[in-house]
């Protein structure tokens, strides 16, 4: 699920962000403090007790790239991603993002066939928006045909780029084709990232919070710069012969910020997948909140990602199923 071993590659994420407190007024007391302390001690308070959790970036950003919105080829994903930036062109976190999606179906599977299609949302891994993205926080879920056998679940990952980290199915839960899913990211103090996907359908919901050094066993610093919605085929898989994917109530919240859609975004950028000519995601809607990614791909269809799979050393995570 993320654009490596594209021409994006660098797209996993790794983006920093202050954390914000607010102080409770202080008491009116009878005692005078010198005045010659606060300054010192403001600075000590401020430096000392508000941790970075997030790598905010404190340089100007590649977003908005140029033009904007930017399209690019990718091996592997078709979809949007969105940053936000100040005035100042630097980057603001990005505190949440949400999407909701049916589960594509298998149209038909071959005795010799192994292909996946992804459906995700998620925040960072989108490296044309921002070029120090090395991680990336993803909940989505799975349309998969091996050898004749067709199955649908639901996965999390964090994945730091060369970490060896893998997609993780969520167990006791089998959706099936048609399902309508919502699902959530949210980035929270302590750098970790609460996950969640509901299936409504069947009304089922997952939940879960960590960060990539709990998951992947190893530290890193998440940037939280960007969000996705995107459709993807795993570079160790051929693309099935499925069905198209319709994103709606595409959102996302900078930190400090009100939640706004697609369109609201600083800068965006569109990843088409060459792949399955047809996997040209729409224009957004008016609301700019939902695109339809429409689905022409032939039984069996080719392989995806020019060798980019498991044992490679450019993306095992690949090797989950």
């Amino acid at each position: 699920m993320n654009n490596l071993g594209s021409v994006l590659y660098a797209s996993r994420i790794s983006h920093r962000t202050t954390a914000f407190f607010r102080l409770a007024p202080p008491r009116r007391s009878s005692h005078k403090f010198p005045g010659f302390l606060i300054l010192p001690i403001l600075l000590i308070v401020s430096v000392g007790f508000f941790p970075s959790y997030f790598v905010a970036a404190a340089t100007k950003s590649s977003c908005p790239p140029t033009p904007n919105p930017l399209t690019r080829t990718s091996q592997i994903w078709s979809g949007y991603a969105a940053c936000k930036v100040d005035s100042t062109g630097t980057y603001v976190t990005i505190s949440s993002v949400s999407g909701s999606w049916k589960i594509p179906k298998i149209l038909s599977c071959d005795t010799t066939e192994d292909s996946l299609v992804f459906v995700w949302v998620g925040i960072d891994g989108a490296s044309d928006l921002d070029s120090q993205s090395t991680t990336v926080e993803q909940v989505g879920t799975a349309s998969k045909c091996l050898n004749g056998t067709i199955t649908y679940y639901a996965w999390y990952e964090y994945f730091v780029s060369n970490s060896g980290c893998f997609v993780k199915p969520i167990k006791d839960w089998t959706p099936n084709s048609g399902d309508s899913m919502d699902a959530r990211l949210t980035a929270n103090a302590g750098g970790t990232f609460t996950l969640s996907i509901m299936d409504t359908t069947i009304n089922k919901p997952f939940s879960i919070s960590s960060n990539s050094a709990t998951d992947c066993n190893i530290s890193s610093t998440p940037r939280a710069t960007t969000a996705e919605w995107i459709l993807e085929v795993p570079s160790n898989h051929s693309v099935p012969d499925a069905e198209g994917v319709t994103f709606s109530g595409c959102s996302f919240t900078p930190q400090g910020g009100a939640a706004g859609s697609i369109s609201s975004a600083s800068g965006t950028a569109i990843f088409t997948l060459p792949l399955i000519p047809s996997a040209v995601p729409s224009d957004p809607s008016a609301a700019g909140d939902s695109f339809t990614i429409s689905w022409v791909s032939q039984p069996g269809g080719n392989g995806g990602g020019g060798g980019f799979g498991c044992g490679t050393g450019e993306s095992p995570r690949y090797c989950e199923a």
